[in-house]
């Protein structure tokens, strides 16, 4: 039928950064409820439907999802339903629906907020014709694990300010800030060479510090929130007594390299999630790791002992 045509919404989340891409082929604009009751509709100008012409470039946007926050998508069925006056269902009533569900965010709230919309369509149209599908689906962010998790990274986050005041000069001599970019790890590869040549560290104890800090400067690119641009990761080393020390701060939401999901090291490689055998590699290369997050900032401390 040369007449068919789709309209599509795609997205991808990250469900660790909370970051959102997403494309738009003549679809209705889903939208966000945030937690503090703002509704934002993901309004930017979108692409023409799926099948109308050949070689057509989407364009993708970002936006950020915060820990509480919900996404919707629906259907024209759901706001161009009309009831017996002629009047059609519309945003506006649409964003009173979700209003109510934006107090609780949980996998149970998405599904009653689906449910309370399609039952609240479907009474305000009672008596006329539904004339097109009612599609709805809806995504929460859930909020972190749970207080005492956030307290206690607050608390290891006091902590390691402490430790990073009192060795301040030392970590000043040997420091480099990267951006969020795969290929500026060889910035952080050279401050470990200079670091080790200067100490005269042995070649394997400086393998050693290349392949942690490559692994976990990497899953930071990878993974934790940053738009890439303004943002930046420093690196700091310094060596204490017999211990060569690592700091990486970088700032965002929490997110802890050592909480990615630890691979079996027991199955055979075909049969092993893809992930994680990195980290957990580092992880046994270094000696010990501390983590903090507060009021935007996450630090990474390692430690490594030094040959005697």
């Amino acid at each position: 039928d040369r007449c068919t045509f789709v309209t599509l919404f795609y997205a991808l989340i990250n469900t660790r950064s909370g970051e959102l891409i997403y494309a738009n082929a003549g679809h209705n604009p889903p939208l966000v409820a945030k937690k503090d009751g703002r509704i934002e509709f993901l309004d930017e100008e979108h692409g023409m439907a799926l099948a109308v012409a050949e070689n057509v470039r989407y364009k993708a946007y970002k936006k950020q999802l915060d820990y509480g926050d919900m996404l919707l998508l629906y259907t024209d069925g759901i706001t161009e339903a009309y009831n017996m006056k002629a009047e059609e269902f519309g945003e506006q009533r649409l964003g009173e629906c979700i209003a109510r569900h934006q107090q609780t965010t949980d996998a149970q709230s998405a599904k009653h907020c689906v449910q309370n919309i399609i039952a609240r369509v479907t009474q305000f149209s009672r008596g006329c014709v539904q004339f097109d599908d009612m599609t709805v689906l809806c995504a929460v962010r859930p909020k972190a694990d749970n207080t005492p998790q956030h307290t206690a990274t607050e608390s290891a986050f006091s902590k390691l300010k402490i430790d990073i005041d009192e060795l301040h000069k030392l970590l000043s001599q040997y420091q480099t800030t990267i951006r969020y970019e795969l290929q500026e790890i060889n910035k952080v590869v050279n401050l470990i060479e200079s670091f080790c040549s200067d100490y005269r560290i042995n070649d394997e104890i400086a393998t050693d510090l290349c392949v942690v800090l490559d692994e976990f400067v990497s899953n930071v690119i990878r993974h934790s929130q940053s738009d890439g641009r303004a943002e930046f990761i420093k690196v700091r080393l310094a060596k204490k007594a017999n211990n060569m020390l690592a700091i990486i701060e970088y700032p965002g939401q929490a997110f802890d390299p050592m909480q990615l999901p630890a691979p079996d090291i027991h199955k055979d490689g075909h049969a092993r999630r893809v992930g994680g055998l990195g980290v957990y590699i580092a992880r046994q290369l270094a000696d010990n790791i501390r983590y903090g997050h507060a009021d935007g900032c996450n630090i990474l401390m390692i430690e490594k002992k030094l040959a005697n």
